[in-house]
C-alpha cells in the first residue's frame, strides 16, 4: 500500500532472514528446485556467468503410485 517501513522494523526483518538463511557452495551442474509459495529466496552477489532457467505451471498432486497424477483443486 506504499506505507513506509521504519528502519528498525526493516532491520528486524533482515535479521530474521539472516538467522534462517541456508547457504551452501554451488558446484558445476547443481540445480535448485523450490516452491515460491513455501520459500522466500534470493541469491547473494557473485562474479561469473550463470544460466537461469525458469518454468511455471499450476499446482500438481501426485498419488501414491509412481507416476500417478491427479489435478489439484486450489
Amino acid at each position: 500500500d506504499g506505507t513506509i517501513i521504519a528502519d528498525d522494523i526493516m532491520q528486524h526483518i533482515l535479521d530474521v532472514y539472516q538467522t534462517h538463511e541456508v547457504a551452501f557452495p554451488w558446484q558445476m551442474g547443481d540445480v535448485m528446485i523450490l516452491d515460491n509459495v513455501l520459500f522466500s529466496h534470493a541469491r547473494n552477489s557473485y562474479r561469473g556467468e550463470r544460466q537461469l532457467l525458469v518454468t511455471m505451471g499450476k499446482h500438481a498432486c501426485f498419488g501414491e503410485e509412481i507416476g500417478q497424477y491427479t489435478r489439484c483443486i486450489d
